[in-house]
C-alpha cells in the first residue's frame, strides 16, 4: 500500500492505494475503473477520489517500448487490473507484459484482478486467458490472483460514467460524438 495514516477529520484510517488498469476497450476499461472505485469506497469513502490509477489500453502492449513502460507502472502498484470480453484470443505481448510485470515488482504484496465478460463464462477460450494469465502469475511470491466475472457498461452506461466523472471533477462535459479507440 502506499500510505495509511490518521483520518485527520475524525475515526479510522486513511487507506491510499495505487492501481494500474490494462484494458481491452473503452467499455472494459470503465468496468475496471467502477470495480476500483467499489474497492476504494468499501475501505474508505475518501480513499475514491484519492486513487488514479494508471490506464493502458492492451493494444499498445504490442510494441516492445511501450510492453516495459507498462510493466514498470504496474510493477509500482499495489493492484493491478486486466479486463477484457474474453471472446477473442488476446495478443501475446499479455503473457509478455506480465512476465515483465512479475519480474520487475516492487512490492512484496499485489493483487492482480482479472475481469472478464459474464457472457463468455466458462467457455474454452475465457478457461485458456485465464489459465494462460495464472501460469505466468502463479510464480510469484505475494501475487493474489482474482478473477470476476462482470459484463461491461453499455455505450449509454458508458457515457453516463463519463458524464457522472466529470460533474465530480468540476470539468466541463462535452457530449462525445463517436467513441474513439484510444479514448477511455
Amino acid at each position: 500500500m502506499k500510505h495509511t495514516e490518521p483520518n485527520k477529520g475524525g475515526g479510522g484510517t486513511q487507506v491510499g492505494l495505487t492501481a494500474f488498469i490494462l484494458y481491452e476497450d473503452k467499455p472494459t476499461g470503465l468496468r475496471a475503473k467502477a470495480v476500483l472505485d467499489s474497492i476504494l469506497h468499501r475501505l474508505d469513502a475518501d480513499a475514491a477520489g484519492a486513487c488514479s490509477p494508471e490506464l493502458w489500453r492492451l493494444d499498445l502492449l504490442d510494441q516492445p517500448s511501450l510492453r516495459n513502460a507498462a510493466s514498470r507502472a504496474a510493477a509500482k502498484a499495489d493492484l493491478g487490473f486486466v479486463s477484457l470480453h474474453g471472446n477473442r484470443v488476446p495478443s501475446p505481448a499479455i503473457i509478455d507484459w506480465l512476465c515483465l510485470w512479475s519480474q520487475g515488482r516492487k512490492r512484496s504484496h499485489q493483487a492482480l484482478v482479472i475481469l472478464l465478460d459474464k457472457a463468455h463464462c466458462g467457455t474454452l477460450l475465457v478457461e485458456e486467458i485465464l489459465y494462460g494469465l495464472n501460469c505466468a502469475a502463479a510464480t510469484q511470491k505475494g501475487l493474489a490472483v482474482f478473477r470476476h466475472f462482470l459484463d461491461p457498461p453499455n455505450d449509454r452506461e458508458c457515457r453516463t460514467q463519463i458524464a457522472s466523472a466529470a460533474a465530480l471533477s468540476g470539468a466541463a462535459i462535452t457530449a462525445p460524438s463517436a467513441p474513439k479507440a484510444t479514448q477511455l
